[in-house]
């Protein structure tokens, strides 16, 4: 596949990163400036950031072991935790910092008992988000990287479909048909679904050229309506632990990302390398740092809103202000630590 058929992805990343920080700012909105930001049902979506994250990530981890023959699992690991670990280390630090100095500071996450921040630290997968909030979708990602690598050093990525889907099966019936569903490290994750959906796209890429753009992007912003629209009316059972809200969020959000995913693809061989495209390529290389940072530079500028009593038309800018500090200190923390800092990682 030409490199170039990844500037799409990149920018698809970035948009993820951008939703979910969406997601926050009306938090933020509400909380701090006292401001109505309720949207109708079937746009309620922003959540929906994490979800193209993990098709993303099926297929990422696909795109840099295409080569099956020549995969090195010791080499994967490696890169994999350089690659998301010691940044996840680094801003989780901030966070337990922060609450040290004042226990207030929680960031929205008050379970600082000693077992959380030990679990937290390590990446360990919990019941609750780890005190770095954003950090529980890491814990779904290492489990989806020791699979991969597990089924990769043995067999191909289609044997990876069908790890994925039979633990996705098993954990439905885990959630639903038990009386008291197991607690499962996050083994039978129904995000299984999700990253499925992305190594899917990759073995049959070629085919789905046949799809264009339009009508992925059609079929993706449909479902996404639909399904934030299920979930606000409680289509379906809710499974009742942090971080999830049924199979109708992971299924439909999930398809749905995987017809953007195919858009992605197909549009990348379109692009002219206007500012637009330089831009979204910029953030997709810093949507790692976006996605952990924000929390933290949100927290300080609410509380800087709150000092200076910010309100009316000035709180909506006031929020445009805060999405803008937050892709501007993203790219500036890649330009200047995180990309030196992986680059050496990567020699080893």
């Amino acid at each position: 596949m030409d490199a170039q058929r990844l500037d799409g992805l990149q920018i698809l990343r970035a948009l993820a990163a951008i939703l979910v920080v969406f997601d926050h700012l009306g938090s933020l909105g509400q909380s701090q400036l006292g401001l109505n930001l309720r949207l109708p049902d079937y746009l309620g979506f922003d959540v929906a950031g994490v979800d193209l994250f993990f098709v993303l990530s099926g297929f990422i981890i696909c795109y840099v072991t295409a080569d099956v023959a020549k995969f090195d699992l010791k080499n994967f690991a490696w890169r994999r935790f350089a690659r998301i670990y010691p940044f996840y280390l680094f801003f989780t630090l901030v966070v337990l910092g922060a609450w040290l100095y004042n226990s207030s500071w929680t960031f929205g996450m008050p379970q600082h008992t000693t077992d959380a921040i030990l679990k937290s630290l390590v990446l360990f997968p919990q019941l609750q988000s780890p005190i770095l909030y954003p950090g529980w979708t890491l814990e779904h990602e290492f489990i989806f990287y020791a699979l991969a690598g597990l089924v990769l050093s043995f067999a191909s990525h289609r044997w990876l479909v069908v790890l994925l889907g039979g633990l996705f099966l098993l954990g439905i019936g885990n959630r639903y048909w038990l009386s008291e569903p197991i607690w499962d490290f996050h083994l039978l994750s129904l995000f299984h679904f999700q990253f499925m959906g992305g190594v899917l796209v990759f073995l049959n890429r070629d085919r789905l050229v046949q799809l264009g753009k339009l009508m992925p992007c059609v079929l993706g912003v449909v479902l996404l309506g639909a399904t934030a629209y299920g979930m606000e009316h409680n289509w379906g059972p809710d499974l009742g632990n942090a971080n999830f809200y049924g199979v109708l969020r992971v299924v439909g959000f999930g398809v749905a990302g995987v017809f953007f995913l195919v858009a992605a693809l197909n549009f990348s061989s379109t692009m002219r390398g206007g500012w637009f495209q330089r831009l979204g390529m910029a953030l997709g290389d810093a949507s790692y740092t976006l996605y952990l940072s924000h929390p933290i530079l949100l927290a300080v500028l609410g509380k800087v809103a709150v000092y200076l009593g910010i309100g009316g038309w000035a709180a909506y800018l006031y929020l445009a202000a805060c999405l803008a500090a937050c892709c501007v200190a993203s790219l500036l923390f890649f330009r200047w630590i995180e990309q030196p800092l992986v680059s050496y990682l990567k020699r080893f």
